[in-house]
C-alpha cells in the first residue's frame, strides 16, 4: 500500500509539472497543459543576424515569438568599394590575419607599458586611466587578438550584402520587428540602412509591421557608456508596450507586462 501511494504520488508531481490539476463539474481531476511562454527577443550588433536565421531554421520557435528587437542590427554587409575589398579579402585569409595580429599582440607586450599608455592616450584619445588600463591588458593578450579575429572575420564571412527580405517576410508574417539605429558613425548598421527598409517596404517586398529608429547621440558599444543606456532601455520598453497595446498580434493576448529598470 505504502509503495502504491508512493507511486501515485510521484505520478501526481509528473501531472503538475506538465501542466495545471483542476476539477470539473463532475468533480472528476483533470489535467490543463501549460501555456507556452512567449518570446521577445532583444539582439545587438551581430546577434541580430544569428536569431534572424534561427528563426527562419526553427518554426517552432517563431510561432512562440511575440516580437523582435534589433539594436545595432549588423545583419547585411556593404561598406564603400576600397574598404570592402580590403575586408573581403581579409575575411578570406583568417589563418594569416590571426597570426599577424597574435605577432603584433606580442611585439606590444614586450614594449614598455609607458610607452603604449601614452600613444593610446595621444593617439587613441583615450583619457580616462581605467579605459587605458583596461585597452591595453587586452592589446597584449594574444588569445584576446585570435579570439577576436575568429569571431570578426566570420561575421564579414556569413553577414550578406543587402537585406535578406526572404527571412524578413517570413518573420513578418509571425511577429512584428522593431529596430535601432544609432550615431557614430555606426559602421556596422549605418542609418541609411533604414531607407534600404523602407524602399523595401513600399515595394512591398518586406511586411509592414517593421519599424525602425534612429537615436544620433547613441553609439554602437553604448552599453560601456552608462549614460547611453537608459535611452536604449526606453526604446525597448516603449516598442514593447506600443504592441502589447495595439495587440496586433493573438500572441500579446493574455500576456501580463512587468517592466522594471534600475
Amino acid at each position: 500500500t505504502t509503495m502504491k501511494i508512493q507511486m501515485i504520488q510521484q505520478q501526481q508531481q509528473q501531472q503538475q509539472q506538465k501542466g495545471e490539476t483542476i476539477e470539473t463539474n463532475d468533480g472528476d481531476l483533470e489535467i490543463v497543459p501549460p501555456k507556452i511562454p512567449k518570446l521577445v527577443f532583444i539582439t545587438h550588433s551581430f546577434g541580430a543576424h544569428l536569431v534572424q536565421r534561427m528563426l527562419v531554421l526553427r518554426p517552432d520557435i517563431l510561432r512562440r515569438t511575440a516580437m523582435i528587437l534589433h539594436l545595432m542590427p549588423f545583419f547585411r554587409f556593404d561598406p564603400p568599394g576600397l574598404q570592402k575589398k580590403y575586408l573581403s579579402t581579409v575575411a578570406r585569409l583568417p589563418k594569416i590575419a590571426i597570426s599577424f595580429l597574435q605577432t603584433a599582440s606580442k611585439l606590444a607586450a614586450s614594449v614598455p607599458r609607458e610607452w603604449i599608455d601614452l600613444y593610446m592616450n595621444k593617439v587613441n584619445g583615450l583619457h580616462d586611466d581605467e579605459e587605458r588600463k583596461l585597452a591595453i591588458d587586452l592589446a597584449i593578450q594574444p588569445e584576446m587578438a585570435r579570439n577576436f579575429l575568429a569571431l570578426g572575420l566570420e561575421e564579414l564571412r556569413e553577414i550578406p550584402e543587402r537585406h535578406d527580405d526572404a527571412a524578413l517576410r517570413i518573420i513578418g508574417k509571425h511577429c512584428p520587428t522593431s529596430l535601432l539605429f544609432c550615431g557614430g558613425p555606426d559602421q556596422w548598421a549605418p542609418p541609411f540602412h533604414i531607407k534600404d527598409l523602407q524602399t523595401l517596404q513600399r515595394q512591398g517586398k518586406i511586411p509592414n509591421n517593421i519599424r525602425a529608429a534612429y537615436l544620433d547621440e547613441i553609439r554602437h558599444d553604448y552599453v560601456v557608456h552608462p549614460e547611453m543606456v537608459q535611452p536604449v532601455v526606453n526604446f525597448c520598453t516603449n516598442e514593447i508596450l506600443y504592441y502589447s497595446h495595439q495587440n496586433h498580434s493573438e500572441k500579446w493576448k493574455d500576456v501580463n507586462i512587468t517592466i522594471q529598470s534600475k
